[in-house]
């Protein structure tokens, strides 16, 4: 039987696992001491608007490129284009989150807006978010493109 869609309201499943640092933004040398498989889990709640786009409020744990834990909160807005004749959907937006890492603000949480974007099937997502290259205190630091599985339950 089919998988049914979800409902108009649902809770979702994340799981993260890789975080591609650009080749161009890194050194060889940093890019070697990278963990770029950020095994993670989250929950998350996703409401289908009258429009049918999607509004996500969620919660991640993962580990981040140095290998320890990293935290996020956030609010995410899709507009979501189905793919005619098909099941696929292709989504775009934005995410506003708050972010908790050992290395960056003395590990208190700070907040973000970065982009992302999706393709999948309504019940069943490939989520893509980058991070784009950020300077603190005069220390570079590099993109990320950072991708994770949604799933609706």
């Amino acid at each position: 039987e089919a998988a049914k869609a979800p409902k108009p309201v649902h809770w979702d499943v994340y799981m993260t696992g890789y975080a591609h640092h650009g080749r161009s933004t890194y050194t060889q040398n940093q890019i070697s001491k990278m963990n770029e498989q950020t095994l993670g889990a989250g929950l998350g709640r996703t409401l289908r608007d009258k429009r049918g786009n999607d509004e996500s409020l969620y919660v991640i744990g993962m580990r981040d490129s140095h290998e320890r834990a990293q935290w996020m909160a956030g609010y995410a807005y899709q507009l979501i284009f189905p793919v005619k004749r098909t099941e696929i959907e292709v989504g775009v937006g934005v995410t506003g989150l708050l972010i908790r890492r050992h290395d960056w603000q003395d590990g208190r949480p700070f907040p973000a807006i970065l982009p992302m974007a999706s393709i999948g099937k309504r019940n069943a997502q490939l989520i893509a978010t980058y991070v784009p290259p950020l300077s603190r205190n005069g220390k570079s630091k590099g993109d990320i493109l950072l991708l994770a599985l949604k799933m609706a339950l």
